[in-house]
This record gives structure tokens, C-alpha cells and sequence, in this order.
């Protein structure tokens, strides 16, 4: 009796949440990166996930491995020396929103508490989102980026090795992050 109201249980706390899709074609992950001290670079993180483990927690998985900075060689600099993608190929995002997410019914600006675990660090982070809920979907917009600080994950080596193999002065250690993620009912 008590494995049957468990699985009951789990099903309906699953279920509750499960009810929604990424929009990979409406959605992004952008940050931005600054070399010889006024020179900035639009960049990309092309695959990525969202899992709700709960009604009002999000987990958004990003692929390292996928980033895109129009350069090829840049792009497999970035992934050996700076993000190492050999053993760190995931950067995890796990953000907790103040109230359900079916529980949005109007276009809301949430401030909102998460952990973003990066290189094999994990740091406190502050998110300031615009939360647009339709009758089918919702999107999360980053209404400020979000600046990650190299140093926090122990990047700055791969920072440093990157600025020496192109021959670059500087590569800034401070990396804002914007993104915008559509999710659809199923």
C-alpha cells in the first residue's frame, strides 16, 4: 500500500511540472567578451536544456562544447583551454523562482536566488528576470546580464592561455551573460 501512494505521489508531483518544452528556435545564450581592453565579441552557447525539477526550480544545463564565436580555431581555443569541455563540458544553472511557474499569469519581473556551477565550481548568483507568461508558453528574459567573474571558477588560466596564443595585451575576466528562454505546454 504504502509503494502504491508513493508512486502515486511521484507521478502527480512529476506530472505537475512536467508539462513544458524548450523552444530551441526562439531561445539563446549569449555572453560577451573583451580583448585589447575596448574590443567586444558577441558569443554563443548553441545547446542547451532546460529541466523543471519542481514547479518553482529550473535547471538549465549548457552544452560548453557548443559554443560559437564565428571563428572555428577560436571556438576549439575555447573549448580546451578555456572551458576544458574534456572534464567539464557542462555548465548548470539551477535557478529558484519565488512562486510556481503555472503560477504566472501576467508579464512579471522576478528577482530571483540560483547556483551556477561552472569548471567544477559552484557560485551564488542574483537573476533579475522578466517573466512573459501566454495562454501556451512562457519566456525568461535576463533583464541585466549576468557577470560571471573568472576567477569564481578558476578560469582565469584558460583566460590567460587563450590572451597568450593570440597574441592579445588583455582579455578581460569579466564575462556578462544574457539569454532569453521560451518554454511551450505540451
Amino acid at each position: 500500500m504504502m509503494n502504491k501512494l508513493l508512486i502515486t505521489l511521484l507521478f502527480f508531483s512529476s506530472t505537475s511540472f512536467a508539462g513544458w518544452q524548450l523552444d530551441r528556435d526562439n531561445s539563446n545564450i549569449n555572453f560577451v567578451s573583451t580583448k585589447q581592453t575596448h574590443i567586444q565579441e558577441i558569443h554563443q552557447i548553441t545547446e542547451f536544456e532546460v529541466e523543471l525539477k519542481s514547479n518553482s526550480k529550473l535547471v538549465l544545463n549548457m552544452d560548453l562544447s557548443s559554443v560559437e564565436t564565428a571563428i572555428p580555431i577560436r571556438n576549439e581555443r575555447m573549448k580546451a583551454m578555456l572551458f576544458d569541455v574534456a572534464n567539464f563540458r557542462y555548465a548548470t544553472l539551477t535557478v529558484a523562482l519565488p512562486q510556481g511557474i503555472d503560477d504566472f499569469t501576467s508579464t512579471t519581473v522576478v528577482n530571483a536566488e540560483g547556483t551556477l556551477s561552472l569548471h567544477g565550481k559552484s557560485q551564488p548568483v542574483q537573476l533579475s528576470l522578466l517573466l512573459t507568461p501566454t495562454d501556451t508558453s512562457i519566456t525568461g528574459t535576463l533583464l541585466q546580464p549576468l557577470i560571471i567573474n573568472a576567477a569564481d571558477y578558476d578560469l582565469v588560466p584558460g583566460i590567460e592561455a587563450l590572451r597568450e596564443v593570440a597574441g592579445l595585451k588583455s582579455i578581460a575576466n569579466a564575462i556578462p551573460v544574457s539569454g532569453n528562454i521560451v518554454l511551450h505546454k505540451k
